[in-house]
């Protein structure tokens, strides 16, 4: 039975947002944006790929609905525990933000506001804004694709496979942009 997780967010604008899931932050041919730890903001798509992610199904409001949500439901690999399960040791919940997502702190909300409704809605009238968006489903499985290509071709190299990994996470140090060029790998979808 696969194993099935969810990441939530509240974009600033759905639309940029978006695009940002798609293609990160690219400055030219092989650079990206640095985000404020120097990592290269290589977006959503590759972020998820970097993490083993096999699959994933993108849902979100329109960028008009007053209520902001976007949903990624993933299934990823169980070789590799993702940044977002983090096992965090203290006893009572809390709220913890940290951008794993290089730049993604820049196009959400992070003080816990989805938007403004006029009325306190149930969660089933919350989420029937909501809309399966097919075309980032195949965007996402055309990376994918390009991704298992370069990973098999790695496949007798583990120092250039590790490299990939950390490119597509947008590591620290990795120049991402140079990466891919290097591998035949497209920086924009």
């Amino acid at each position: 039975m696969p194993k099935i997780e969810s990441l939530l967010y509240s974009p600033l604008n759905m639309d940029e947002f978006r695009n940002f899931c798609i293609e990160g932050k690219p400055t030219g041919a092989t650079t990206f944006e640095k985000d404020e730890d120097k990592r290269d903001m290589v977006g959503v798509f590759k972020w998820l790929t970097g993490w083993s992610v096999n699959e994933a199904h993108f849902f979100h409001t329109s960028q008009k609905d007053p209520l902001q949500l976007f949903i990624v439901q993933v299934q990823p690999e169980d070789v590799v525990e993702r940044p977002w399960f983090r096992r965090l040791p203290f006893a009572k919940p809390r709220i913890l933000f940290q951008p794993d997502i290089p730049g993604v702190d820049r196009q959400l909300r992070i003080d816990g506001l989805f938007g403004r409704q006029d009325t306190f809605l149930s969660m089933s009238n919350l989420f029937a804004g909501l809309e399966h968006d097919a075309d980032l489903d195949a965007r996402f499985a055309a990376l994918q694709e390009d991704a298992r290509a370069v990973i098999e071709r790695l496949n007798d190299d583990p120092d250039e496979l590790e490299q990939f990994f950390a490119a597509l996470r947008g590591d620290e140090g990795t120049e991402a942009g140079k990466v891919f060029a290097r591998l035949n790998f497209p920086s924009r979808n």
